[in-house]
Order: structure tokens, then C-alpha cells, then sequence
């Protein structure tokens, strides 16, 4: 079984995500999964994952057009790939498992936008966000019936 994850970074000693897709990594290869890895930084985790390195965006952008950089030059990445699933961790708009961390994008930015201190700096970052609509979140299903499909293995860690 062939699958790809997509996050900015892939990290154990990172937040929640990042550490989260990391053990779903190592999971995934325990069972004998081939694990292919979108995003800008991984931290060599777990060693046999084959990491794909996605262009950081320019720093100039807004926060709305980097979310955009990173979709559309993962997407053009996996798009013609022969991955049985492809999950999304957050900015993709190319996958068939979506995983959500953080909660809903607008509350999500909303939370990381009212943590800035200086009113003024809140201010410009709130204006600069394009709007956000609240995404659904689906997790594992396309996993878990392609692994049960397809495996005689037990698949209770999903």
C-alpha cells in the first residue's frame, strides 16, 4: 500500500500535528505501508519514509497565499502519483482524507490571531487573511477500508 501525508513539517519535536503525523508514519511503515511525506522540514522520522521537499513560499506573501503556494505545489506533486490514499493534514486541496488539527481553520486562525499581543500587529495580520469558510473533517475511513480490504492484519490502531 502506497500513501502520501502533507504538512508543513514533520517533526516529533514539534506541535500537535506534526508530532501526530509523524506516529501515524511510523505506523503505517510498521505495517508494511510505503510512506511518502509532503512539506518544507522533516526531521529524518521514521528513516524509511520517502520525504518529497515542497519549495518554501517567498517572504513577502500574505499568510492566505502561502496556505495557496503550499496546496497547489503539493497537488501538482501527487496529482499523478499512484498513491492508494492521500492525506491532507491542513493546506491541501488535493487528498481524500482530510485530518484536522487545531480544529476548524476559521476558529483555528481566529485562536492564533487574538494569541498576538500588539493590537496594531493583530490588526494588519486579521486584514491580511483572505476568508476562511469552516472546512468538514474526515478522518481514516478511505485508511481503514483500504487496509481492511486489502490487509488480513488486525487494523484496530486506526
Amino acid at each position: 500500500m502506497k500513501i502520501a501525508l502533507a504538512l508543513e513539517k514533520f517533526s516529533k519535536h514539534s506541535g500537535g500535528a506534526e508530532s501526530y503525523a509523524v506516529d501515524l508514519a511510523q505506523a503505517l511503515v510498521a505495517n508494511g505501508w510505503e510512506v511518502h511525506l509532503f512539506g518544507y522540514e522533516w526531521d529524518g522520522n521514521p528513516p524509511s519514509a520517502l520525504f518529497h521537499q515542497l519549495k518554501r513560499p517567498p517572504f513577502y506573501m500574505t499568510a492566505s497565499m502561502k496556505l495557496l503556494h503550499f496546496a497547489f505545489q503539493h497537488r501538482s506533486m501527487v496529482k499523478n502519483g499512484t498513491y492508494d490514499v492521500i492525506v491532507g493534514f491542513g493546506s491541501t486541496i488535493f487528498m481524500n482524507v482530510y485530518q484536522s488539527h487545531g480544529g476548524a481553520h476559521k476558529l483555528s486562525s481566529r485562536r492564533k490571531l487574538y494569541a498576538i499581543r500588539n493590537p496594531a500587529l493583530r490588526f494588519f495580520k486579521k486584514n491580511s487573511y483572505a476568508p476562511q469558510s469552516q472546512v468538514p473533517c474526515a478522518f481514516m475511513d478511505r485508511v481503514r477500508s483500504v487496509q481492511i480490504k486489502n490487509s488480513p492484519q488486525n487494523c484496530s490502531h486506526f
